[in-house]
């Protein structure tokens, strides 16, 4: 089995030989060296792609699509003084309505949160349970510490002694 590695081993050494020989001294190379730069500018392409610039005004916008929750006249133009004081001398009596109406929902709603807040208060802090929790696993490890040092027994197992720690169950 030995002389048939050492045969396989000389032959791949042979054939990496023979390949770097071949690849060194033996083989044409065709480099033809050919230049394929090409020199960009960023001024070049500024120059060719200049675009118009084009003032836009505020008569040119497109009008805007806004939702039902805007209304215009809340949000008055210093401007115009014929609208602002429109807006000061005739409020509108239904979006009066409604903003009172949420504003006491919200109200209620908040009210609601904080009776739900004092319902569920815990009565216990969870620092103290959570000590209390603590303070009861450590006793139970320390027992069972105490007895794995107190009960430990030689045990003859087919010939081989051995030691072993007797724990009985924790509850």
């Amino acid at each position: 089995m030995g002389k048939f590695t050492m045969i396989i081993l000389g032959i791949y050494i042979l054939y990496y030989a023979v390949n770097i020989v071949y690849d060194l001294f033996l083989k044409k190379t065709n480099s033809v060296k050919t230049d394929d730069t090409e020199v960009f500018s960023i001024g070049d392409f500024a120059e060719r792609d200049h675009p118009d610039i084009i003032q836009v005004g505020i008569e040119d916008a497109e009008p805007l699509n806004v939702p039902n929750s805007f209304s215009p006249s809340d949000y008055a133009f210093e401007e115009d003084p014929q609208s602002v004081s429109e807006t000061e001398t005739e409020p509108d009596i239904e979006a009066l309505r409604r903003k009172f109406e949420q504003e006491e929902f919200y109200g209620q709603l908040d009210e609601a949160l904080e009776n739900l807040s004092k319902i569920t208060e815990p009565t216990h802090k969870p620092e103290e349970v959570q000590q209390d929790f603590l303070s009861r696993q450590e006793d139970k490890f320390r027992q069972m510490l105490n007895l794995a040092e107190t009960n430990v027994q030689m045990v003859n197992v087919n010939g081989i002694k051995s030691y072993k720690s007797v724990l009985p169950s924790f509850n």
